[in-house]
């Protein structure tokens, strides 16, 4: 079982991982524009 929790906990962290980077991505272009 802990397997399973620690692929779980390494998904978790990994769809986090790519969500900030794509907010942080797109925090940049908008800043961009408006300046």
């Amino acid at each position: 079982m802990m397997d399973v929790y620690m692929i779980l906990a390494l998904a978790a962290t990994y769809g986090v991982f790519l969500l900030f980077l794509h907010w942080c991505g797109r925090v940049v272009e908008e800043g961009g524009r408006d300046r």
